[in-house]
């Protein structure tokens, strides 16, 4: 039998300490919570809580979004080393009128998410899908992971998302603690 990976480790060391804190944030927003991971151009989701509502945004866990398209992918790009997101900015795909699709687009939206501490997805991937994401630090201070919110656009309007936006960054700053994070987190 061979040991787990330093990478699968990680993950479920992640998992178990962000699971409580999922919980609350999807108790006190009642929309779809997701935790993810960069894996290449894209995230994977490696844990969630569906939203009780009738209409909500769905995933799977181990399902893939591109990372460039969804709130909780941009919330983790926007902190990796520019050759990671340069090679992400080479071959990005537009899914929708709204999806950013050049990589000058991309710097621009990433830089936004550094200031504000938090991404948004306004129907880039799936047009009626709304969603913000906050990126979870490790102790090293390193950025792969990130826990978002998504719902249909009917219900997370922009100005519900600002209204969220520190709710999502709490849940995230309280998982980097629990990481071993000592710093802000924004």
């Amino acid at each position: 039998m061979t040991a787990p990976s330093g990478r699968t480790v990680r993950r479920l060391e992640l998992k178990r300490e962000a699971q409580r804190h999922l919980s609350e944030l999807a108790l006190r927003t009642r929309e779809t919570v997701h935790l993810a991971v960069l894996a290449g151009p894209d995230v994977i989701y490696i844990d969630k809580i569906d939203s009780p509502e009738p209409l909500h945004a769905s995933s799977d866990i181990g399902g893939k979004a591109p990372a460039h398209a969804v709130a909780i992918g941009k919330a983790i790009l926007a902190f990796q080393p520019s050759y990671v997101i340069e090679e992400i900015g080479r071959n990005l795909l537009a899914f929708t009128p709204r999806t950013i699709d050049s990589l000058e687009g991309l710097e621009h939206e990433l830089s936004a998410v550094r200031s504000q501490g938090y991404a948004v997805n306004l129907g880039e991937w799936r047009g009626a899908v709304y969603g913000l994401a906050a990126p979870i630090r490790r102790a090293d201070d390193v950025v792969e992971a990130a826990v978002g919110v998504s719902g249909p656009s009917t219900r997370l309007t922009p100005e519900m998302i600002k209204l969220m936006a520190e709710q999502v960054m709490e849940a995230a700053d309280a998982i980097s603690r629990g990481l071993g994070y000592a710093g802000t987190g924004r």
